[in-house]
């Protein structure tokens, strides 16, 4: 996936549950960040930012939304013995073992302080994924956020929840030019891409793609799904007579 996002010029989000340590993301030269979720043993998470630092990181995706039961959670100590060597590279089996179930759970109390002291950990700009309320926004904002993902996850934590879609405008107008606007969630086409920069995002973040891509063809597929998706934007950006993608703008939607 590295070396894929590097050859095509685009941005990386490694997961805290990544199974590839971050030293070997680093060697791809894709530039990188590094999607934090904050565990209840503080500690780790501090491990896991500073290590994630020291590899070139640019940015922390403080990742919010991480709280449901979900019927395919693994527990991050009980994998297949076959699968266990994937699962929290970044981590000692010895750290794992001392924290423990409870310590590598999520952590329920994090809150809007927790932005700055990420920030303060890492030096890095802080970017909150999992907003869906302009108020929510304006509060990361506040409190130290340089960027806000505006998702849902994926559909994966609450399946009765309005759409990234419908939520972008609201948070967009809240927010304007105090902070980056990113999205994600149902992101499948050039088309949405357009749709997306054009009610005021300033990039997009896709996931199944490409990791679908990924699982049945390697880099090479990864690859082609990230230089499609540019192609479409641009075939997209003739048909909407918009050539730069400053005039990809709000009046380009039909309500």
């Amino acid at each position: 996936m590295g070396r894929a996002v590097a050859s095509t010029g685009s941005l990386l989000g490694v997961s805290t549950n990544t199974g590839v340590p971050f030293a070997a993301i680093a060697r791809t030269g894709a530039p990188w960040w590094f999607q934090v979720y904050v565990t209840r043993d503080h500690g780790l998470t501090e491990k896991l930012v500073e290590r994630a630092v020291a590899n070139g990181a640019r940015a922390l995706l403080f990742t919010v939304d991480m709280f449901a039961r979900l019927p395919t959670n693994v527990d991050p100590l009980d994998w297949p013995e076959s699968a266990a060597k994937l699962r929290l590279a970044n981590l000692t089996a010895e750290e794992q073992t001392a924290a423990g179930r409870e310590g590598l759970a999520a952590d329920p109390s994090i809150n809007i302080a927790t932005i700055s002291w990420l920030r303060k950990l890492s030096g890095l700009p802080i970017v909150v994924k999992g907003v869906l309320r302009a108020d929510d926004a304006q509060r990361c904002v506040d409190g130290g956020a340089a960027g806000i993902v505006v998702s849902t996850h994926g559909g994966r934590r609450l399946g009765p929840t309005t759409s990234a879609a419908r939520a972008l405008p609201e948070i967009v107008l809240a927010i304007g030019d105090q902070a980056e606007i990113y999205a994600d969630s149902g992101i499948r086409s050039g088309e949405h891409v357009a749709a997306a920069i054009a009610m005021g995002a300033r990039a997009v973040f896709v996931g199944r793609p490409v990791l679908w891509a990924l699982a049945a063809a390697g880099q090479e597929a990864v690859e082609q799904v990230i230089t499609s998706l540019t192609d479409e934007l641009a075939n997209v950006m003739v048909q909407l007579g918009a050539p730069t993608i400053d005039q990809l703008t709000a009046d380009l939607i039909v309500p």
